[in-house]
């Protein structure tokens, strides 16, 4: 409790995040946390490869995320990208709310940050 004070600075969201990310059955005294928020999102975000990473990565570069936008935009139906969401939400990274995507932090923006090779690929043009 004392290490996640100190590594959070205070920071509520940040405290939980930290305490979410210790791992319940670990047998170390002193588990391994990230030391920013930023890298704690980024091991959380980390694990969404394939087309929920890419959903996730549309959502995080769209200001207010409707999930019928994230689909035209990774090229799939609506049903699909509400599933590959659903697993980004069963991690706690993001909230589907009827029709938008919502976060409770703006930190996992920042955190998606994609490599050159993806980014290249989300400009590539699609069908016509």
């Amino acid at each position: 409790m004392v290490r996640i004070a100190e590594i959070s600075g205070g920071n509520p969201f940040y405290a939980l995040e930290l305490a979410r990310a210790i791992h319940v059955g670990s047998t170390r005294a002193q588990p391994s946390l990230p030391a920013t928020l930023a890298e704690l999102m980024r091991l959380r975000i980390g694990s969404l490869d394939g087309p929920a990473g890419d959903v996730l990565l549309a959502a995080a570069a769209i200001a207010n995320p409707k999930v019928e936008v994230l689909a035209q935009v990774v090229d799939t139906t609506v049903d699909h990208a509400v599933e590959l969401l659903e697993e980004a939400e069963s991690k706690g990274i993001i909230a589907i709310d009827g029709d938008r995507v919502r976060s409770p932090t703006r930190c996992w923006r920042r955190a998606s940050t994609p490599t050159p090779a993806r980014r290249d690929a989300g400009h590539a043009p699609g069908p016509v």
